[in-house]
């Protein structure tokens, strides 16, 4: 099945959650007098523990008992305070939702579902945003081509866009997180539109999100990156399902 994602991306923007992260790594290798020799990433702990074990060893001398001693008494300490900088980046609502959003393109990936992303606006924005949402790489090959080509009128509107990535409406899914994208999205006369709830909000923004797609025409109202995975099968199993009921031949 083709999926379409008409997601506003801004909402999994995680640089500032990132960046705070790397600059209390950065002050606590300051604290121990590392200075600028150890470059943390959030991501990994390899190349940091590797740099500050030699960090004050000079080109052609051997590491003595006691800076080993040392040595490892600062990597403990470097370990420890990693893993508490970590936790709580991962228990952010918005490294959640993040983290959540990013499996689900993985997952309906894994599924062997088609993927595009459809937006409004300049192809530079949108960009900019799946790089600020770690999510750019999963839509490369179709933003690159648009970044070079810069196409004028129509296509660069979301509706001009959204014609352009439906192939086929009735084997299209199109998953919105907004009213607004919804009732645009409804416009295309599509299989199925799933309006997508992410689980790391608060109770009550959830309810009212469900509302708000519910309101909108949703076909689907769901909580969860992978409710919005089962809904491709779903629609396989009621489409198996009305042949059945109707008699008609299909191919197991």
């Amino acid at each position: 099945m083709n999926i379409v994602l008409l997601l506003d991306w801004q909402r999994f923007n995680i640089s500032s959650q990132v960046s705070n992260a790397n600059a209390r790594m950065g002050e606590m290798t300051k604290m121990l007098g590392l200075g600028e020799m150890v470059v943390f990433n959030i991501a990994s702990m390899g190349a940091g523990e590797l740099m500050t074990r030699f960090a004050w060893i000079k080109k052609g001398e051997e590491e003595s008992p006691e800076q080993r001693k040392t040595s490892g008494a600062v990597l403990d300490t470097i370990r420890r305070f990693h893993w508490r900088v970590k936790t709580e980046f991962q228990n952010h609502q918005v490294v959640r939702t993040n983290h959540e959003t990013r499996e689900m393109i993985i997952g309906l990936r894994k599924g062997g579902h088609g993927l595009k992303v459809v937006w409004d606006g300049a192809a530079e924005g949108i960009a900019r945003d799946l790089i600020d949402a770690r999510a750019l790489d999963y839509f490369e090959e179709q933003i690159g081509p648009e970044l070079d080509s810069r196409p004028a009128g129509e296509l660069q509107t979301l509706d001009g866009r959204l014609g352009q990535a439906i192939n086929d409406p009735s084997k299209t899914l199109i998953v919105a997180d907004s009213g607004e994208m919804v009732e645009r999205a409804k416009k295309a006369h599509v299989r199925a539109v799933v309006g997508y709830v992410p689980s790391a909000q608060q109770f009550d923004e959830k309810g009212r999100q469900l509302k708000e797609l519910t309101g909108a025409g949703a076909d689907f109202a769901v909580i969860g990156g992978s409710t919005v995975g089962c809904i491709p099968g779903r629609l396989e199993t009621r489409s198996i399902m009305n042949k059945i009921i109707a008699g008609a031949p299909f191919i197991h």
